[in-house]
């Protein structure tokens, strides 16, 4: 951290628990609001060639204390997931910088099949991020894409059994409070 005093959050290279494979060597997000770990499977080996991130993993980040000074803390509503992508966006949008501190190795017990039960918090945090933080005019252009990509989405979550969570993600962003807390957040946002 010290080495690198313009980047105010530090991710370790995160193998897979277990192996000699990488995990993540920092994150990106997809413009559907998607966070996905760079340089997942490959060989430990291998370096991320200085690819700017978009977010640290929470599962091994270092945050230096002016960002939370700046922007405060992780959001608590999100109890689990996209919480370190939303901070780290937010941190971004005030003028800090995410790195990748590559020496700094962490070992993460990872199962994506684990998700599964908690799918409502993806869904319901990768959305809020994306309305609460991305700009209008980008939220238009890309609206019909995510509209077609939850239908989708939602079809496969009823022939996989787990319409439950979709039922539920409904019902969430069916709500006026939730629209309102999404404003809300903007307003604090655009002070960043």
């Amino acid at each position: 951290a010290q080495a690198q005093p313009d980047v105010q959050i530090l991710q370790s290279k995160i193998l897979l628990y277990g192996t000699h494979r990488v995990n993540s060597l920092g994150n990106r997000i997809q413009y559907l609001g998607y966070g996905y770990c760079h340089g997942y499977g490959l060989p430990d080996t291998t370096s991320n060639g200085h690819v700017a991130l978009d977010y640290a993993s929470g599962a091994a980040m270092l945050v230096k204390r002016e960002v939370f000074e700046r922007i405060g803390l992780l959001r608590e509503d999100y109890f689990m997931y996209y919480d370190d992508l939303e901070f780290c966006w937010r941190a971004r949008l005030a003028g800090c910088n995410v790195g990748l501190a590559e020496q700094s190795i962490c070992h993460h017990r990872y199962d994506v099949r684990n998700m599964l039960g908690l799918l409502y918090y993806v869904q319901r945090n990768r959305l809020l991020t994306l309305l609460t933080l991305e700009k209008r005019r980008t939220l238009a252009l890309t609206l019909p894409c995510l509209l077609v990509a939850e239908v989708i989405l939602g079809v496969y979550f009823l022939t996989r059994g787990w319409g439950a969570t979709q039922w539920k993600l409904l019902r969430y962003f069916a709500t006026p409070d939730t629209w309102q807390a999404i404003a809300a957040r903007r307003r604090e946002v655009s002070r960043l």
